[in-house]
């Protein structure tokens, strides 16, 4: 009966923390979908006409960068998470098409898409460790 248990267990504990793991990459994938979210509407909002706000008109990639690493989000890595940001021009052709600007053309009615990219670590019992990467996009119209 020993030996039945010890090889179970030797089945069941890996595929118990493997189900743990999946659901923290899930709740993981949560945090990032919403930091790419955060990160196009603080774009967003901080247009080149924008008064009042911080980094009205300046944003880059590392601004949008550092504020999302600042968000603290519970259970994450601060320093695992990169954001890169582009911004595209709205066309006047109908449907709507953008094109790529070169550096930030942060004017209202032109896009801003931001790709938050994670690396969440596995670790399963007795399988070797890895990072697995973890990204999302967000894109919005600037508004001011």
């Amino acid at each position: 009966m020993l030996v039945e248990f010890t090889v179970s267990c030797l089945v069941l504990i890996p595929v118990f923390f493997g189900f743990i793991v999946t659901c923290l990459a899930f709740y993981t994938y949560n945090f990032v979908a919403d930091a790419a979210r955060e990160g196009s509407r603080y774009a967003m909002v901080r247009g080149g006409t924008c008064k009042g706000l911080p980094d009205c008109g300046f944003t880059t990639s590392a601004t949008i960068q550092n504020y999302l690493r600042s968000l603290g989000y519970p259970g994450l890595n601060a320093n695992n998470l990169t954001a890169t940001v582009s911004w595209s021009r709205a066309s006047s052709t109908t449907p709507t098409t953008w094109t790529a600007c070169g550096g930030a053309c942060n004017q209202p009615g032109n896009q801003v898409q931001v790709i938050v990219r994670y690396n969440f670590p596995v670790g399963i019992p007795f399988i070797s460790s890895t990072a697995l990467s973890i990204s999302s996009v967000s894109s919005m119209v600037i508004a001011q």
